[in-house]
């Protein structure tokens, strides 16, 4: 009510003379939705676009460097372990070990370049995603360490079990961090991109195989049985689901 006796509208009601109402109402709403909008579609400026393109590359580069040592670790179980007859034989045996130690690392460095890249690109989207990165580094860094085991000069210095053990802290870091990622992206928006949510179920599948195998091959270095190759099974079925990762990973950024 005003001095002249007319009465003020009250906010969101119309009035004689200004028919439509004041829309203060949607204010927060709107500023929610700008908000949600730029955590489901993060800026991209020219730079991102090729950190993006990189990081695709290193995923792919690494299910194949994967699969090539985890092929070679095949062939150490199926060919005995550590039992051998000659010192011929036992040098055959520490070159595979080496081979196999190669490309993991190399398998498990191009990871752990592409983790830093997701980080650098979406830490800022909120701590979901700061953490589940931290635990997948954190995770990577554990497999990395564990392909230094493989090399003979190395594993004669350290308990026999060390590969198996630092593989599966690894991927146990790399479940949960996958399953953080998994909440962090769809727990509000069940419509995201489906070759994204399909990329991250190829990489949990893929750690939780090596998970399996790392632990089948505890105790690799005493005589060779079929858990062995069961557990050199397991890396390689990892290794794959891996590599499909990566590719779904690329065609998630060109569908995006």
């Amino acid at each position: 009510m005003t001095d002249n006796g007319t009465s003020t509208p009250a906010v969101g009601e119309a009035s004689s003379t200004n028919p439509q109402a004041i829309p203060v109402a949607n204010v927060n709403s709107n500023e929610d939705k700008e908000i949600k909008d730029k955590c489901e579609n993060p800026p991209h400026d020219k730079y991102w676009i090729i950190a993006d393109i990189v990081s695709a590359a290193l995923k792919v580069c690494t299910g194949i460097m994967l699969i090539i040592g985890a092929r070679f670790l095949y062939h150490y179980a199926n060919d005995g372990g550590i039992e051998f007859d000659s010192g011929q034989e036992k040098e055959e045996r520490d070159i595979i070990d080496n081979l196999s130690g190669v490309f993991f690392i190399a398998g498990t460095s191009s990871l752990l370049l592409t983790t830093i890249f997701d980080l650098l690109k979406e830490w800022k989207l909120g701590a979901k995603h700061l953490i589940a990165h931290i635990l997948a580094i954190c995770g990577i860094y554990f497999w990395w360490v564990g392909s230094l085991q493989f090399f003979p000069e190395v594993k004669a210095k350290n308990h026999y079990n060390a590969d198996s053990i630092l593989w599966i802290t690894g991927a146990v870091l790399l479940i949960i961090a996958q399953v953080t990622m998994f909440d962090a992206y769809y727990a509000r928006d069940p419509r995201g991109n489906f070759a994204k949510f399909a990329a991250l179920s190829f990489a949990l599948l893929g750690s939780i195989l090596i998970l399996s195998g790392a632990i089948l091959l505890l105790g690799r270095n005493s005589a060779s049985d079929g858990d062995h190759i069961k557990g050199a099974e397991c890396y390689i079925a990892g290794a794959v689901f891996y590599l499909v990762y990566g590719i779904l990973d690329g065609l998630a950024l060109v569908i995006g």
